[in-house]
């Protein structure tokens, strides 16, 4: 997908539920939230919205399958991508197995491949970017479960449909000062970015799209 997502309803025209103005929300795991960076519509056209994971899952089981096969928040044909799909984008870049298997910080420069190319969005130095996968990340910051808005400009973070266990899922984090990717579990109560994956089932070939430039990863079927 182009840019971040930003709709506010399923792809069946139910309607997610509005975040703006609530505070603390620690303890729960289930209301499917979107907000927007700051309570602020004008961060929307450019950032897209923050779900919380609920809301990206849209009541579905966590998968880490390859196609995940969780449509989530997403359009019709597309799906939320599982934490193995995200290997796979980061191994097409140049990861190897083993760094895409580990957690934390991963990889050389495939967080840069990922990045926008400069300052507009991201703070300076916007470390190793080159956008040369065309993904376009743009850095729309996070939403805790306790309510703060913090690090849009610097953090770009998006969601996967993998459960790590029953109150964290795993996500992407791309840095303004690091060219690498980070792969870590967080509180399935904070509001993160999400990215959707098309699955072409005639060429049996998952897309990742970005402004017509596509990156073909073949799909391991058995």
């Amino acid at each position: 997908m182009k840019e971040n997502l930003k709709t506010t309803h399923y792809a069946d025209g139910e309607n997610l539920i509005n975040g703006t103005g609530k505070s603390d929300i620690s303890g729960d795991y289930t209301t499917k939230y979107w907000f927007v960076y700051e309570d602020n519509p004008a961060y929307k056209d450019t950032y897209g919205l923050l779900y919380a994971w609920a809301a990206a899952m849209n009541g579905a089981a966590g998968s880490d399958g390859n196609p995940s096969g969780v449509q989530g928040v997403c359009p019709a044909g597309w799906h939320l991508p599982g934490d193995s799909e995200w290997k796979k984008l980061e191994m097409f870049l140049g990861m190897s197995q083993s760094q895409a298997d580990a957690t934390g910080y991963r990889g050389t420069d495939e967080g840069g491949k990922l990045k926008e190319s400069d300052t507009t969005h991201w703070t300076s130095p916007n470390t190793g970017s080159t956008n040369s996968s065309g993904f376009t990340a743009l850095p729309g910051g996070l939403r805790s479960g306790s309510g703060e808005f913090s690090y849009m400009g610097t953090y770009a973070n998006f969601w996967s449909s993998a459960e790590n266990d029953y109150l964290t899922a795993w996500n992407r984090t791309l840095l303004y000062n690091d060219s690498e990717a980070y792969c870590l579990s967080y509180s399935k109560n904070y509001g993160f970015s999400v990215r959707c994956l098309k699955v072409s089932v005639r060429l049996s070939t998952l897309w990742w799209e970005k402004s017509g430039i596509l990156l073909q990863i073949q799909v391991l079927r058995e």
